[in-house]
């Protein structure tokens, strides 16, 4: 049985050192089972050369202009489903991962058909033993 696929789809505006350290520990991920798509957001720093330079092997869309947040996930999202992709994975390009974190996400997701969304620990960056969230619910009657 073949593993879902996980489009990991990341921002970059004008982040270099951040996008860099995100995609330094995408690459310690343990499932083989993903694509990464970076999406530079219209920078004018010189971040999406030095990204393209030092990363070659990570796909790579430069805007022309900054789509916002919404545009360029949706960007992001638009061209990985003509990957064939499972699932999506919308993550912010200063965030730094553990090595199993997409596994326990695909196999909640995979355990629990009527789950459409998940979302990891997530602990302070200059606090690592600090929990910055643990998930939450919608309230669907009050938004």
């Amino acid at each position: 049985m073949t593993k879902p696929r996980v489009a990991i789809i990341i921002l970059n505006w004008n982040a270099y050192a951040h996008t860099a350290a995100c995609l330094d520990s995408i690459q310690q991920i343990s499932s083989p089972a993903y694509d990464v798509l970076l999406i530079d957001n219209g920078s004018v720093d010189g971040s999406a050369a030095h990204l393209r330079e030092n990363y070659p092997e990570i796909a790579m869309l430069e805007t022309r202009t900054n789509l916002g947040f919404v545009g360029g996930n949706n960007l992001g999202m638009d061209v990985a489903a003509g990957l064939g992709v499972d699932y999506f994975l919308l993550l912010n390009n200063d965030t730094e991962v553990k090595a199993d974190f997409l596994d326990q996400m695909v196999r909640t997701l995979e355990a629990n058909p009527s789950t459409a969304i998940v979302g990891p620990l997530i602990y302070y960056f200059d606090q690592p033993s600090t929990v910055w969230s643990a998930g939450g619910a919608i309230d669907w009657k009050n938004g």
